[in-house]
């Protein structure tokens, strides 16, 4: 509060000074915490098919998106398509598929990895979908011999796992039976590699307080809270009511962080295992607005307010590359809007965030940080053009020139230039970065 009053004293006096144009301003002194280096990370839906993962395409994109955590997650994984890793005949996993996959992927996968089984396979099913409760120990040998192959037999150092993904509709009233699983999947699991990280439960959604509660008592330790959080069900809702909902993501994990303090899980981090603007592909079909600036713009708002409330040490876009949802698309894994909005984010906007404001209420939302070795400012205008100047309120020294990312139209431009007064197009993002740098291409197509 200091920091805003302060900072609203500075802008009026600031502004009055200035002609009258809109004005990004902001105070450097003013720190507003960490933006994480994983915040902007991804599934690996697409890359989870041998042919994907080996494309030189598709590693050359995974390489420009560049994020810093990466979930490899299919439900198709237990199926018999492209993305099945599993051998239905020996009813054991496919480790051949599995080693074309994590050989191919390795040299251009972060540090920080994270491994979903989504479910039991068919011959372990029982009541309502739910494991036959008979099943648990194979079924927890099953989730641990999947270790043993990726962590043990190829040496990949995979360390975070997730035994099961949005299961918790089918254990309505059974949640402390679905604890139960999880801790013998994480004991057989730790048990072929202690040094892993079992994480859970991959909730579909984060407002199930009283369920999670009966799930955290029963399932032992958890060492990161996972849960989703898309922003809209409705094909019809207008861009505005979306781009509304991706700012409301950032307080799904409020609920979440309340359960685990109360238990005396202060330290466990919380991931946001996906987001995107609608939780089924069956409501953008047809006006494709994920694969456009509607997408780019609602997820670059979602993150700006996961920055600031500061719950999420990790966030990971729903996908890599699909028909849909996919930050690249089709055989030439051609880079969507939302997949150049990652790589910039990724490249400007990790450090310090301090405290940014416009003049333009909700129709530009700014963020600034201090990054390693650079200072940048993110911008998103989601109403009309506009020309906007950057206005310092500490004691800085303003910029002379910068590098000005503007990704609008679906298309991603930047420009080394001087500082001075400039354009916001129309439902923009534009990123401004000194000392100003070289551009980075994006991979040919």
């Amino acid at each position: 509060m200091h920091n805003m009053t302060r900072f609203l004293a500075l802008l009026a006096c600031s502004v009055l000074a200035l002609p009258a144009l809109d004005h990004v301003v902001v105070d450097w002194a003013a720190a507003e915490g960490a933006v994480p280096p994983r915040l902007y990370g991804i599934n690996l839906w697409g890359g989870m098919d041998p042919d994907i993962a080996t494309a030189e395409g598709y590693r050359a994109g995974l390489e420009y998106l560049a994020p810093e955590a990466v979930r490899l997650h299919s439900a198709e994984m237990l199926g018999t398509g492209r993305q099945s890793w599993l051998n239905h005949e020996t009813k054991a996993w496919n480790a051949e598929r599995i080693a074309t996959v994590m050989q191919a992927l390795d040299p251009v996968l972060p540090a920080t990895r994270m491994i979903t089984i989504p479910h039991w396979p068919d011959w372990m099913k029982g009541e309502g979908g739910r494991l036959d409760t008979a099943k648990t120990t194979e079924y927890a040998d099953f989730c641990a011999s999947l270790v043993r192959i990726v962590n043990v037999d190829l040496g990949m150092k995979v360390q975070y796992w997730e035994p099961v993904n949005e299961i918790e509709n089918r254990y309505k009233g059974k949640l402390d039976e679905m604890g139960g699983l999880f801790k013998a999947c994480a004991d057989a699991m730790r048990a072929v590699d202690p040094s892993i990280k079992i994480c859970g439960a991959a909730w579909t959604h984060p407002y199930q307080g009283e369920g999670i509660a009966r799930f955290l008592d029963a399932a032992g330790t958890v060492d990161v809270a996972t849960y989703h959080n898309y922003g809209s069900g409705d094909k019809d809702a207008s861009d505005d009511v979306l781009w509304d909902a991706g700012i409301g993501i950032a307080g799904g994990a409020r609920g979440l962080r309340k359960q685990l303090d109360e238990r005396g899980m202060a330290d466990t981090e919380i991931w946001l295992g996906e987001h995107n603007v609608f939780w089924t592909w069956r409501a953008d079909h047809e006006k494709k607005r994920m694969a456009k600036m509607t997408g780019a713009l609602f997820d670059a708002l979602n993150y700006v307010q996961l920055a600031r409330s500061g719950a999420v040490a990790v966030g990971l876009a729903w996908n890599d590359h699909d028909g849909t949802y996919g930050k690249m698309v089709g055989e030439e894994f051609r880079l969507r809007p939302a997949g150049h909005l990652m790589h910039l984010l990724n490249r400007d906007m990790v450090g310090e965030m301090v405290l940014a404001q416009t003049t333009t209420g909700k129709d530009v939302t700014a963020m600034a940080v201090v990054g390693a070795g650079h200072r940048a400012v993110l911008l998103i205008n989601r109403g009309e053009e506009r020309e906007l100047r950057l206005v310092q309120v500490d004691a800085s020294a303003p910029p002379t020139a910068w590098t000005r990312a503007i990704l609008a139209n679906s298309e991603l431009t930047s420009v080394k230039e001087d500082a001075a007064a400039f354009t916001a197009p129309a439902h923009s993002v534009t990123v401004l970065r000194w000392p100003p740098i070289a551009p980075a291409p994006a991979p040919a197509p």
